[in-house]
């Protein structure tokens, strides 16, 4: 089997994210958000728009070079944070309004579920699906909602990020395992 079909078969396993009820969730909700124009996705190119396999529409796909930069900073920092009891460097990197409504010593009350129990490493070099499209919510946020395959269970994710000067900047975090 190739590598390219080996991949396919990994993401075609059929996980589905039912809920992040059991997740931790960490939110900061902004009271005055940073104007930003809403990012132009471009479209694919009208050759990849009319193949028959491009019109259906799949369950799981794979993020943008963005937003799997975002997704796997974000579970990498958090799994530092967790794997050392600092999460100085998680806080810092957020948006202000984050920054203002959680301490460190706050996060690591929030994440104390998973610390230990949920490994975000693979996250390094595993590729994440996202289980719904990302959206550019009526505040301009990105929100990415996803699933890191691994061992012994996958990884789910949701994830809210602000514009700051220019940059995504983490607004929520809810991360949990799996429901198999």
């Amino acid at each position: 089997m190739s590598r390219s079909t080996s991949t396919k078969c990994l993401y075609a396993t059929g996980l589905v994210l039912v809920s992040l009820a059991s997740a931790t969730v960490v939110t900061a909700v902004a009271d005055d958000r940073v104007a930003q124009p809403r990012p132009r996705i471009p479209a694919p190119p009208l050759a990849e728009r009319t193949r028959p396999d491009a019109l259906k529409k799949p369950t799981q796909s794979q993020p943008s070079a963005q937003h799997l930069y975002l997704i796997r900073t974000t579970l990498l920092l958090l799994e530092n944070a967790n794997r050392t009891g600092n999460y100085t460097v998680l806080r810092d990197t957020a948006g202000p309004i984050f920054q203002q409504r959680h301490s460190a010593a706050d996060l690591a009350i929030a994440f104390q579920k998973i610390r230990g129990t949920v490994d975000l490493a693979p996250a390094a070099v595993i590729m994440p699906s996202l289980t719904r499209p990302p959206v550019i919510t009526p505040e301009k946020q990105l929100h990415l909602v996803g699933i890191l395959p691994g061992a012994p269970s996958p990884v789910a994710f949701e994830m809210i990020f602000e514009p700051v000067g220019g940059h995504w900047r983490l607004s929520a975090l809810a991360v949990g395992a799996a429901p198999a």
